[in-house]
């Protein structure tokens, strides 16, 4: 089997409308990431220079994923399965700790390589062709056995500690027994007794993850101090876009470093400061027409296995952006989500290039050619 079957009369297959959507969110994400950053280092342009390395780099995997037949990675999902456990493993041995705490990334040069964020479509690939392996949607047997590839990713995530990603994770695997055609009776059971694993979680997270969910119930509370800063400075900056913004590097919060995490997780808060209601809801826009054109691509693959990816990668992008606007304004507790292609997150846009590579992948193969 050749894994590079294109066909160049696939090209009217191509979503050019896709294409034109990652490029103006990346190029605002450049854009903002210089804003929010250049008065951080010494270097103006030192967080800009590392994230053109990491743009380059995921370039590289976006073609190669949308050049790849789909369907070789398939064939493949146990080797990439087993990848990503390496590589979760690994960061606990290789891993350098984050300012925030936790090992997470591991050091490869001017590029640092966050499995975690890796495993999120590693999980999808994976997962997704073990579920199409089973006719019978009916069952509970592929619920189960799925549940037993989520256990080992979500357990290493949860050790180094990242509670944000964990999340990610358990939205990936609901969304595919979703597209899969479990039966609701079965949804329901599976959220019923997440809900009641709660408490449990709660007595085994940190001090500082529990502090998080304390501010985002009560934010204005002043008992908590410094925690409550960010999302308060946050609330400031985007009031202070009002409708146009204040302009590019304009933006009072974010060039005077009131805002903590202004060019990471934080960065949406940059956007409506400095362009304003009209920028913000702008972007927003851009991005679900981004998932409106993975879920066309979803409905018109050629197989199940290629609409359980595109559609969990449509559920995945979705996600990411309501946690991520959520917290700006307050409306979804603080988390180290990030705004794909916007942040400064070099394994976050990896990720995402490679997933929309491997999504036009599926779209540019929904149809044999006519001739």
């Amino acid at each position: 089997m050749n894994p590079f079957n294109l066909d160049r009369r696939m090209i009217r297959s191509f979503d050019w409308i896709l294409l034109l959507c990652i490029i103006i969110i990346t190029g605002i994400g450049m854009a903002m990431v210089y804003s929010a950053s250049h008065t951080v280092n010494a270097d103006p342009a030192f967080y800009l220079k590392r994230q053109a390395i990491a743009l380059v780099i995921s370039v590289v995997a976006f073609l190669v994923g949308m050049l790849l037949d789909y369907n070789f990675l398939q064939r493949f999902y146990k080797a990439i399965y087993l990848a990503m456990l390496i590589l979760l493993v690994l960061v606990f041995f290789l891993g350098e700790e984050s300012d925030m705490g936790g090992l997470r990334w591991i050091p490869l040069g001017s590029f640092n390589l966050q499995p975690s964020e890796v495993a999120k479509i590693c999980l999808i690939l994976s997962m997704a062709a073990y579920l199409d392996t089973y006719e019978n949607t009916e069952s509970f047997a592929p619920i189960l056995k799925s549940l037993v590839f989520l256990v080992p990713p979500l357990l290493a995530v949860l050790k180094q500690p990242d509670l944000g990603t964990a999340t990610v994770l358990i939205v990936i695997t609901g969304s595919l027994f979703f597209l899969f055609g479990v039966p609701w009776r079965y949804l329901l059971t599976l959220l019923t007794s997440g809900l009641a694993m709660l408490p449990v979680l709660w007595l085994n997270i940190n001090e500082d993850q529990k502090k998080r969910i304390y501010v985002f119930l009560d934010p204005f509370n002043n008992q908590h101090g410094d925690d409550a800063w960010q999302l308060l400075q946050s609330l400031v900056a985007i009031g202070a876009g009002g409708l146009w913004g204040n302009g590019y590097l304009k933006g009072s919060q974010t060039q005077l470093r009131f805002l903590p995490e202004s060019h990471t997780d934080f960065i949406y808060s940059t956007v409506a400061e400095e362009l304003g209601f009209v920028g913000a809801a702008g972007l927003i826009i851009v991005y679900l027409i981004l998932i409106w054109r993975i879920l066309s691509i979803a409905f018109s693959a050629r197989d199940r296995y290629g609409r359980l990816v595109a559609s969990s990668v449509a559920y995945l992008m979705l996600y990411h952006l309501l946690v991520n606007v959520g917290m700006t304004l307050g409306i979804m507790p603080i988390t180290g989500i990030p705004l794909p292609m916007v942040s400064y997150a070099a394994s976050n846009l990896l990720t995402v290039f490679f997933a929309m590579g491997v999504v036009l992948s599926i779209g540019l193969r929904r149809s044999k050619p006519m001739f």
